[in-house]
Order: C-alpha cells, then sequence, then structure tokens
C-alpha cells in the first residue's frame, strides 16, 4: 500500500515540476523576445495582427517592406523599411484586445 501512495505522489510531483518549468519558461519568452512581424510584399486589409495584449485589425491593404512591432511602452507602430518613418498602428487599424477573443487550440 505504501509503495502505490509513493508512486502517486511521486508522479504529482513530476506533473507540478513539468508545469512550474513551462511556466518559467513561457516567462522568460515573454520577458526576453520581442514580436516583430516584417512584411516585404503587401500586407492585406483585414488582417489580424496580434502582439503584447493587443490586436490590430488593418483597416487597409499596407505596401512592404514594413514591420509591426511593439514600442516601449507596448504600444504597436508600423515601421517604413524604406524611410524608417514610424505610424501607430491605431491610425491605420481598428484595435482590439485579443485576450477577450476566441482562438482555437489555445488553452488559457
Amino acid at each position: 500500500m505504501m509503495t502505490t501512495l509513493q508512486f502517486e505522489a511521486a508522479e504529482a510531483e513530476a506533473r507540478l515540476c513539468r508545469s512550474r518549468t513551462r511556466r518559467a519558461a513561457y516567462t522568460l519568452i515573454k520577458d526576453n523576445c520581442e514580436p516583430v512581424l516584417t512584411v516585404q510584399g503587401m500586407l492585406c486589409q483585414d488582417t489580424d495582427v496580434r502582439a503584447g495584449g493587443t490586436g490590430a485589425v488593418f483597416k487597409q491593404c499596407l505596401k512592404g517592406p514594413i514591420a509591426i512591432k511593439l514600442d516601449e511602452q507596448g504600444e504597436m507602430i508600423c515601421l517604413d523599411l524604406n524611410t524608417g518613418g514610424i505610424t501607430p498602428v491605431k491610425n491605420l487599424a481598428t484595435l482590439t484586445r485579443p485576450d477577450l477573443l476566441p482562438l482555437p487550440g489555445l488553452v488559457r
């Protein structure tokens, strides 16, 4: 009887350890990676881009090369890679909160 309990306790501890490892990895990625979407050709109208707790549905097509990324304040910006010009995405798209939108296969 004690062997069965010890086995179950060891299995539960192993699952907990894996869960902590996943959380730690997620935190490291979130804190140290900068999401950047680079478009060489064309970003089409109604494209949904999500990053940093914000989603943006673009109102018009945008000609590349451009990069969509987060600035220092966490706001989404559009960087023209030819001229270096910066435009806030809120001027080009309808902003949404992706945490309120259903994503197939995403477990929260």
